[in-house]
């Protein structure tokens, strides 16, 4: 269970666009902008951001308040609905099947800094994957993150003010545009900055681009943004994380505005130049014309009437818990076999996970079973002293942990051999016990009635030539399968017996055409170790 390293990286992305513009044109000095005409019946308005949790982020104009308070829906890059169930099913994806480093490297690099690889990583060469890289690299922006004053990003503040406003919220790329782009820009040069890269050298440089970043954004100066940002790209990305983007945001900005006025905040580095989304909406049709403030407002002293914005009630779709998160979660098949529910807020910078998981340890030695499972899912062997908790009478262990700078918090259960587990992540370590935390873990309810009883299923496989009658549905896998292990086609079929607390699994072995065993003793010293 690595997804907490997972959430920072989701941030990297938001931020990177920063990093990379057009090139400059004179305009004034304003992240606001009215859309106007092209048959619109009202205005919709176009806003920069500057994805950092900087205290000093946060001091909006009044009519940036003023033009949210006018607008029927308001829309960031990405839905963060979207962007939760993408990369918790990018993360399990990653973990089996990751790109891998000697993927991107021709066979004399990958070879070259193999070792030098391994001892920064303390893994294999052969491990390593893209996305280490891409971590390892912006590792300075989780660092920035956590230092931030504000709980969450601009982006995500100005999402959390229309949501308790009751307005329409949306996202006006496709988590497609963004999947993976940090990732399959990575090549050579990556590695080799890694590696030459003295850290505090680096920090220092980060600090002071940093502010330089912070004072031109403040001061509103989108061509010192621009100008600045020309000095920290190549021509190639530049076209991958802008010029193809900008062009896409202006289609669909276009539509979302002819469904309804609309407050649409992006990155501040795609608005300004001739491919920016400003010139690229002029194209359209569209007015696109400054608006200034007469003043700028702390966060605090902005008020307004909120709506209710009630939890979302959450069902394991084989009725063994009900509970409630504070948005709708994504459900993920974790290795294809146990449903997860997870929702990632960016509202308040946390995560939530809940899942039922059937496990035939009957929890006799409650200490030893909650600490070895608590264990696994920080992957440590020191964990912080535990606490006794209490579910409707089912006893349980709660644990709370931090690494690498995420905040952990724990709840562990059994009742009948599944055990229910109960999961936060913080960027903060005060969100981690707030009224805010506490509803989330104090609305599990394990289903007590449930009935756990086994199903007769018959399996049949004309490929293995076999059919037996398994006390569960044993089905096809594609989480364990895998068809690119040399030239063997591993397939998997699973299923699981809640009533027993076990799982049942079938593998079949194919040889791929053009390959054969050698002899049969390979296949039964296989056999012999598995």
């Amino acid at each position: 269970m690595r997804f907490y390293r997972t959430i920072s990286s989701l941030f990297l992305l938001l931020f990177i666009c920063l990093l990379v513009s057009a090139q400059q044109t004179p305009g004034p000095k304003t992240l606001l902008w009215r859309i106007s005409g092209h048959g619109l019946q009202k205005p919709s308005y176009l806003y920069g951001t500057m994805h950092l949790n900087d205290k000093r982020l946060f001091k909006f104009g009044d009519s940036v308040y003023h033009a949210i308070e006018q607008a029927e829906g308001l829309a960031i890059e990405v839905n963060p609905d979207e962007l939760a169930a993408y990369y918790v099913n990018r993360l399990f994806d990653q973990l089996e099947n990751g790109k891998k480093l000697e993927d991107i490297l021709k066979a004399n690099d990958f070879k070259k800094y193999s070792a030098a690889l391994e001892k920064k990583f303390n893994k294999p060469a052969g491990k390593i994957t893209a996305s280490d890289i891409v971590k390892e690299k912006h590792k300075w922006m989780s660092d920035y993150m956590e230092k931030g004053e504000m709980p969450t990003f601009v982006d995500a503040y100005l999402y959390s003010i229309a949501r308790r406003q009751g307005k329409w919220l949306g996202g006006i790329e496709d988590i497609a545009d963004q999947a993976g782009l940090m990732e399959d820009m990575v090549d050579k040069s990556d590695i080799e900055y890694l590696l030459a890269s003295d850290s505090n050298n680096t920090s220092k440089e980060i600090n002071v681009g940093m502010e330089h970043m912070i004072a031109l954004y403040t001061s509103q100066d989108i061509d010192g943004i621009e100008a600045f940002s020309n000095d920290h790209t190549s021509p190639d990305r530049k076209d991958r994380m802008l010029i193809r983007r900008n062009v896409k945001m202006a289609r669909r900005i276009d539509s979302l505005a002819h469904l309804r006025s609309m407050f649409l905040a992006i990155g501040a580095a795609h608005l300004p130049g001739d491919t920016g989304v400003i010139d690229l909406l002029r194209k359209r049709g569209f007015t696109v014309e400054p608006v200034f403030s007469s003043r700028k407002l702390d966060e605090k002293e902005y008020t307004f009437k909120e709506v209710s914005t009630p939890w979302y009630p959450v069902d394991d779709t084989q009725g063994l818990y009900h509970t409630s998160m504070p948005g709708n979660p994504a459900s993920v098949k974790v290795y294809g076999l146990i449903e997860m529910k997870f929702l990632l807020d960016i509202i308040n910078m946390t995560g939530f996970c809940t899942m039922a998981v059937p496990g035939a340890n009957d929890f006799s030695e409650k200490d030893s079973a909650y600490d070895e499972l608590a264990k696994r899912m920080f992957q440590t062997d020191h964990l912080q002293p535990s606490k006794i908790i209490y579910n409707d009478g089912v006893e349980g262990r709660e644990y709370a942990q931090t690494k690498k700078g995420a905040n952990l918090r724990l709840q562990l259960y059994s009742y009948k051999k599944i055990v229910y587990i109960s999961f936060m992540y913080a960027l903060k370590a005060t969100s981690m016990y707030n009224d805010y935390a506490d509803k989330f873990f104090n609305a599990l309810i394990i289903n007590k009635k449930t009935a756990l009883s086994s199903v007769a299923s018959v399996f049949t496989d004309s490929v293995m030539g076999i059919s037996f009658v398994a006390p569960a549905v044993v089905s096809y896998n594609k989480k364990l399968s895998n068809d690119d292990d040399g030239g063997w086609k591993i397939s998997a079929f699973a299923g699981n017996d809640l009533s027993a607390g076990s799982y049942i699994f079938v593998y079949s072995k194919e040889l791929k055409p053009g390959h054969y065993v050698q002899a049969d003793s390979i296949i039964l010293m296989i056999l012999m170790i598995i």
